[in-house]
């Protein structure tokens, strides 16, 4: 979304993988190498760097860039120059530098692990993605969304959700998050049993535990009956989110933590919520 919106998106969006990179063909595959650097470099070639000129260079899973090479990156950070394997002359590229990562780079500098004057480099402009225990509200729109990939990538039907799908999804942690959510997903829809509509007795054997230890009772329809007219899936959302949040204010007694306590919600998502449907506690 940020290259697509900026005067780059017409040029590379470039991911590198730094936790698939290969440490022995690391420099090559970013800096790109000359005929004959190394044995079996039959032709130069360039490197991811140079194919994000004028684009974007994500570094997904930044983390994982072995500290060998850190160095050698920071300066292409800071300088926009690099120097291909083998070649004895710099080359330069304006990119815009992505990164992201699922783990804590100042306790990793902290350890040695990673260079403070990257992190210092990296963390111009922070976007914390919250965890998605976090927004369990988005798990509804979430599983629609997947589901319609999947029915699309098979050449089905669209598969319905009932109500009690979506209670069950709701009540775990997600500590893998979205992939998590989406492998589960993908698991529902193998499921030989699977019909229609998904139940949550379509879920994996842990979650319908997870159902029996939460007292959810087991519902077969998500909508009214189809004698009458159906709501849009997101009116249906809305109105159900804000039910929700309204018996929330008044269970918590004016209490924000009161409120965070018993729905599991985080302050911050807490706030966004009554901002949203106008309310205060």
């Amino acid at each position: 979304a940020i290259h697509q919106n900026s005067k780059r998106e017409k040029k590379n969006f470039v991911i590198v993988d730094c936790a698939a990179l290969p440490e022995t063909l690391i420099e090559s595959t970013l800096f790109g190498h000359v005929k004959g650097a190394f044995t079996g470099a039959e032709r130069a070639q360039d490197g991811l760097i140079k194919h994000a000129d004028g684009g974007t260079l994500f570094l997904d899973e930044v983390g994982e860039l072995p500290l060998s090479i850190q160095k050698n990156f920071l300066r292409v950070l800071q300088e926009r120059e690099f120097l291909p394997v083998g070649a004895k002359q710099r080359q330069h590229s304006d990119f815009r530098v992505v990164a992201a990562t699922n783990r804590d780079l100042r306790k990793m500098v902290s350890e040695g692990t990673f260079r403070d004057d990257l992190l210092f480099r990296l963390q111009s402009v922070n976007i914390h993605l919250p965890p998605l225990r976090e927004r369990i509200g988005d798990i509804g729109d979430l599983t629609v969304h997947f589901l319609s990939k999947l029915c699309q990538r098979y050449g089905v039907e669209t598969k319905g959700v009932a109500a009690d799908f979506i209670e069950v999804l709701s009540v775990y942690d997600w500590p893998g998050n979205i992939r998590e959510l989406y492998q589960t997903i993908e698991q529902v829809f193998t499921e030989p049993s699977l019909g229609p509509t998904c139940f949550s007795i379509h879920l994996p054997q842990r979650f319908r535990v997870l159902q029996a230890k939460a007292g959810l009772q087991p519902k077969h329809v998500l909508l009214p009956t189809s004698s009458k007219k159906l709501p849009s899936w997101k009116d249906y959302r809305l109105q159900t989110e804000r039910d929700y949040v309204e018996q929330l204010v008044q269970q918590a007694a004016g209490s924000a933590k009161n409120a965070c306590d018993i729905s599991g919600l985080s302050r911050t998502r807490l706030y966004q919520l009554l901002n949203k449907y106008d309310l205060k506690i």
